[in-house]
């Protein structure tokens, strides 16, 4: 009788092989359905602030959390709503490894503050961060960026606010916001821009640079959609949506008493015209870019703001462009005065580059004071 022969490859039988990569993928499965743990910490609604801040022994809050976690590392937020205020002043990152503060992957993380007129959220003197995947309301401002640089904040939603939904600000410089989404602000009296970059007049100099916000959409705010203040330089503006922007009503006094009369919320009302600066100044645009020079804000040079390949539609004016700068490929639509306005309140020698843009306006482009080139799609 012939002996069956056991089949092999390099030695090894064809039935250790097939129980070896068996074996391999459970082990494959089990990595990725665990969260790896090195490197991380996490944080949970059920978790207790005594714990280690592992995936199954998490911390209680996220201000524990910001406590201990080391630079380039990353502390990931479980779902659920947190009614805390988180004050990000450390740990820094470097380039190559930047410190992540997320929303667990696939699930709503919601930030609530104590009420429309108190408190924010606040990364102040930071490097090399990234802030994703929150959602923040009920703050009196949403998210405040202050003195820091590096910043990503990504796939972050800020909804029903005091004030402004988000500050970057006081020489923060190289933030990139994108893919946010930011919508009824001003719930409490004062502001209501959707981004405000930079400082006002009054302030101490500050000269935040090198901002991006990029991907967003932004409708329902009282003032602004994106202002860039006196002595900001080189931001960019592109591939956002803003709708709906620099909103008040007609007669506030009347809209309080509707909503008195009728038992309402103010956030249950619809918007019903326009705020002061489109009442009375209909160059402040939805987009607005100011002069380089105010008060004690001052950029002694080019501010070189750049707005591209943004759709804006339903305000009064897309667009507003006080300084140096180009604004091309944009879509307007659905505005009621102007498409973009040009102005030169510094009388600065700053060329406003305006070309490929597609406006549908009563007045696509107007000038009033300003070095331009304007070249109309």
């Amino acid at each position: 009788m012939f002996q069956k022969r056991r089949r092999t490859f390099l030695g090894h039988t064809v039935a250790a092989l097939k129980k070896a990569n068996v074996i391999a993928g459970i082990a494959a499965v089990m990595l990725t359905a665990i969260p790896a743990t090195t490197g991380a910490l996490y944080v949970s609604t059920t978790g207790s602030d005594a714990a280690n801040g592992s995936f199954t022994t998490p911390f209680r809050t996220i201000g524990k959390g910001i406590s201990v976690l080391a630079g380039g590392e990353t502390l990931y937020v479980r779902g659920g709503t947190y009614n805390e205020s988180p004050y990000i002043n450390r740990p820094s990152g470097t380039a190559a490894t930047p410190t992540v503060i997320s929303a667990y992957q696939g699930e709503t993380v919601t930030l609530q503050g104590p009420g429309v007129n108190t408190s924010r959220v606040k990364i102040i003197g930071v490097h090399y961060l990234n802030f994703e995947g929150f959602t923040i309301t009920n703050y009196n401002q949403g998210l405040y960026v202050n003195s820091s640089d590096h910043i990503n904040v990504r796939n972050v939603t800020i909804h029903d606010v005091g004030q402004e939904a988000m500050t970057i600000h006081l020489d923060s410089s190289y933030v990139t916001v994108e893919n946010c989404l930011i919508h009824d602000t001003r719930k409490w009296q004062y502001n209501g821009e959707g981004i405000y970059v930079g400082t006002g007049s009054a302030e101490p100099l500050d000269n935040t640079n090198n901002v991006t916000i990029r991907g967003c959409t932004i409708y329902n705010t009282t003032d602004e959609g994106i202002e860039l203040k006196p002595g900001t330089h080189d931001c960019t503006v592109e591939g956002n949506t803003l709708y709906r922007v620099n909103l008040w009503p007609l007669s506030y006094s009347s809209f309080i008493k509707k909503c008195f009369r009728m038992n309402i919320a103010l956030r249950q009302i619809t918007w019903i015209g326009s705020d002061w600066s489109q009442n009375n100044y209909p160059h402040i645009g939805g987009i607005e870019v100011d002069q380089s020079v105010a008060g004690q804000q001052h950029w002694n040079s080019n501010p070189n703001h750049k707005i591209y390949s943004n759709i804006i539609h339903d305000c009064t004016t897309a667009i507003s462009m006080r300084t140096g700068g180009e604004v091309a490929f944009n879509t307007i639509s659905a505005v009621g005065t102007y498409g973009v306005y040009i102005s030169n309140p510094n009388n600065d020698p700053y060329v406003r580059y305006i070309w490929g843009n597609d406006i549908t306006a009563p007045t696509p482009i107007f000038r009033n004071g300003g070095t331009c080139h304007a070249y109309r799609k």
